[in-house]
């Protein structure tokens, strides 16, 4: 049988009294409620992942290559209003204020300030963008103390 759906609340509420059809009608405003609720946040969050961008630090150091993790503390001056790893981001022009995490014992630079720096970056539409801190491990002193044995950079652009 086919039919023209034009009201979704109506047809989950068809389908709560099918499964338990002594629900009263207040109960059953309630779980139509509740569905619609739930497929909009499910329909919310799979648009996000197949269309959203995103921002993140790399997922562990790389002392190899001089790369370490970042915390991405602003974005456009606002704080990210997520505590997940991947930040979404709007596609356009924006600017990180990242600061770099856990350099000091994996190099061997002996006296780092944690010095937050800004990262302008574009963001194109349905990529995720890998942040890391790359160390100079060669910086003297000076260069330490200052917050200047390290700049961000985009390590990897994931489409």
């Amino acid at each position: 049988m086919l039919l023209a759906v034009r009201d979704p609340v109506t047809v989950l509420g068809a389908f709560a009294n099918h499964l338990n059809p002594t629900m009263g009608k207040d109960t059953m405003t309630t779980w139509q409620r509740l569905l619609v609720t739930l497929f909009g946040l499910l329909a919310v969050a799979v648009a996000s992942a197949e269309h959203g961008s995103f921002v993140k630090s790399i997922p562990q150091a790389m002392p190899g290559k001089n790369l370490f993790q970042v915390s991405i503390s602003r974005i456009d001056g606002e704080q990210p209003s997520t505590f997940s790893e991947n930040i979404p981001i709007k596609p356009g022009s924006h600017t990180l204020v990242v600061k770099v995490e856990a350099a000091l014992g994996l190099t061997n630079l002996t006296e780092v300030a944690e010095v937050p720096k800004e990262l302008a970056i574009d963001v194109e539409a349905g990529a995720t963008y890998l942040i890391a801190a790359e160390i100079n491990p060669d910086a003297s002193l000076e260069e330490q103390r200052a917050g200047n044995y390290w700049k961000p950079v985009v390590h990897q652009v994931v489409k």
